[in-house]
């Protein structure tokens, strides 16, 4: 039986269980207690998750890379695959950094499941260095990433991504071309 949750304001809200579906407990095969384990095992990934982009994304603690990463992770980015594990991954935190050195993110969550969780970055930063091929710009740079997370044995595995930094990234510079006529 399917179980309805969503995250919000820290908290994990359970969908009260279909009476048709469940045993005398109220809650399928695995009673209540085996669902307070499964939101438990659920907000752990979810956790990983925000701590991973703060601590990646917003501190640039590389190091901290293998607490959230197995090390044949691999990346299904819109326009290409990323694996190698470890050092990909390091590669563009530091890229992101150097063209936007006071980046900041937020992460909102969209879906849990058993090994999946699907998720949503905000970023912002002003681009005062290159960015693949995109000079700086000087001006504040918001966007987003969906980001689709499997997690094996507490790591995340592979991930699918889609952003949409280079629309905003071609934003930025025309505003900054119609600025300077």
């Amino acid at each position: 039986m399917a179980r309805k949750w969503v995250r919000g304001g820290g908290k994990a809200e359970v969908a009260e269980p279909d009476p048709d579906e469940s045993n005398a407990d109220g809650c399928g095969s695995g009673g209540w207690a085996g669902l307070r384990d499964t939101i438990k095992f659920m907000e752990s990934l979810i956790t990983k998750i925000e701590a991973a982009n703060q601590e990646l994304i917003g501190k640039g603690h590389y190091d901290a890379i293998p607490r959230f990463f197995s090390p044949g992770y691999v990346a299904h980015l819109t326009d290409q695959e990323m694996g190698g594990g470890h050092q990909p991954i390091r590669a563009f935190l530091e890229m992101y950094h150097r063209a936007f050195p006071d980046i900041r993110v937020q992460v909102e969550i969209f879906v849990e499941g058993m090994d999946r969780v699907a998720w949503q970055r905000i970023l912002r930063g002003k681009q005062e260095g290159a960015f693949k091929g995109f000079p700086a710009t000087d001006r504040e740079v918001v966007w987003r990433d969906v980001v689709t997370s499997r997690f094996h044995e507490g790591l995340i595995v592979e991930e699918w991504m889609i952003s949409d930094l280079a629309e905003r990234l071609l934003l930025s510079r025309k505003k900054g071309q119609a600025a300077a006529t």
